[in-house]
């Protein structure tokens, strides 16, 4: 079941703290919302793990934008690498606005816990808890009403046609999902982008902190040096 996203944007109030920017902020405390993104980390963490020591068997399911349709099949190093980006940008507290982009990856991770929920993948989630900071997930069996409650309160603009709209969409028809869901053709034209995408930032390593521990990060910085055609210079 795909998550619920809010029919209209917060209103924006100039010169004043709006109710968005104080969700934004709030976002990297919120519990719920780290274990999603190390929910996210884990699995993707996982795939790569058998994706490099394993590339010939093929893998059954994609990192956590496979839950955006649209984005199905973007590279597992490069969801990575947004991942960890989204996630220090928020815990800088860089922007009080999300992009596109960060909106779409805030949804896909929050969308992951609860399939991870839903599945009763408890060792997974017990995994995921464990990293920098400890959280308590909580009662299982209300972990996807909770998750649900926080996709609706996240402070995404109307984009239910971006997120989901099915992959393999005609060029042509893009206009009128861009139209649909009010994002800037630019903004569009960057997600897209990142289904072409092959190399990565090393700044991937620094935006890890506080979402992996020192021997996940370890692990990372391990399978990038066996395949350093991965980073950019």
């Amino acid at each position: 079941m795909r998550g619920t996203v809010p029919p209209h944007p917060v209103r924006r109030q100039s010169g004043t703290k709006t109710m968005e920017t104080d969700l934004i902020s709030q976002l990297p405390r919120n519990g719920l919302f780290y274990l999603a993104c190390r929910v996210a980390f884990v699995r993707l963490l996982d795939l790569l793990l058998q994706e490099f020591t394993e590339p010939d068997v093929l893998q059954e399911r994609g990192g956590y934008l496979d839950r955006v349709p649209l984005l199905k099949g973007t590279a597992l190093h490069v969801q990575l690498e947004r991942l960890l980006k989204t996630w220090q940008i928020l815990r800088c507290g860089e922007s009080s606005e999300l992009t596109l982009e960060e909106q779409v990856i805030c949804f896909a991770v929050t969308d992951e816990l609860t399939e991870v929920a839903e599945s009763n993948d408890r060792s997974l989630l017990r995994r995921a808890s464990q990293g920098p900071r400890r959280v308590d997930e909580g009662p299982l069996l209300w972990l996807p009403s909770r998750v649900r409650l926080l996709q609706i309160t996240l402070p995404l603009v109307p984009q239910a046609a971006v997120l989901q709209v099915e992959s393999g969409i005609a060029a042509d028809d893009l206009l009128s999902v861009r139209c649909a869901g009010g994002a800037a053709e630019e903004d569009l034209d960057a997600l897209l982008g990142l289904l072409g995408r092959w190399r990565v930032s090393s700044r991937l390593f620094h935006d890890a902190e506080g979402l992996l521990t020192h021997d996940e990060l370890d692990i990372v910085r391990g399978l990038f040096r066996e395949q350093p055609g991965l980073i950019l210079n």
